[in-house]
C-alpha cells in the first residue's frame, strides 16, 4: 500500500490566532484547467498571529489522479498537474471562525466538532 504527504505552508496575516483549519487540495489539468481531483484535510496546528509555518501530512492513503494528459506530461512527468490549495474554513481560538464563501456549512461545523470534541486516536480525518 502506498502513502502520500501533503504539506501547506500557511501565513498568519490576520488578526487572530488559528487554532484549526479545513482544506482542499486539487489536482488540474495543466491543458484544460479542469479539475481532475480533490482531498479534502482537518488541521489541528496552531499559527500565531504573524507566523509561517509548513503543516505536513503524512501517510495519506488519498492517492493523485490516476490519469494523465499529453498536456501535463508535457509540462513534467513526474508532476503532470496544477496543484492548488484551497482554505475552506479557520477557526481562531477566541472561538470564532471564517468561511469560504464558496463552501458548504456543514464543512466548518465538523470543523467545530473535532477542534472541539477529537475523536480516539484510531479514526481517520
Amino acid at each position: 500500500m502506498y502513502s502520500y504527504s501533503y504539506s501547506i505552508k500557511v501565513s498568519n496575516a490576520g488578526a487572530k490566532k488559528v487554532r484549526s483549519m479545513a482544506w482542499d487540495y486539487v489536482f488540474s489539468d495543466p491543458g484544460t484547467r479542469n479539475e481532475l481531483k480533490r482531498h479534502s484535510f482537518r488541521s489541528f496546528e496552531q499559527v500565531s498571529v504573524g507566523e509561517t509555518k509548513w503543516i505536513r501530512l503524512e501517510h495519506s492513503p488519498f492517492n493523485p489522479p490516476q490519469m494523465v494528459t499529453l498536456e501535463g506530461l508535457k509540462k513534467d512527468q513526474r508532476s503532470p498537474f496544477d496543484e492548488r490549495i484551497e482554505i475552506k474554513c479557520l477557526l481562531y481560538t477566541d472561538g470564532t471562525g471564517w468561511r469560504s464563501s464558496d463552501d458548504e456549512p456543514k464543512t466548518c461545523d465538523d470543523l467545530v466538532k473535532f477542534t472541539l470534541h477529537p475523536p480516539g486516536p484510531f479514526v481517520r480525518h
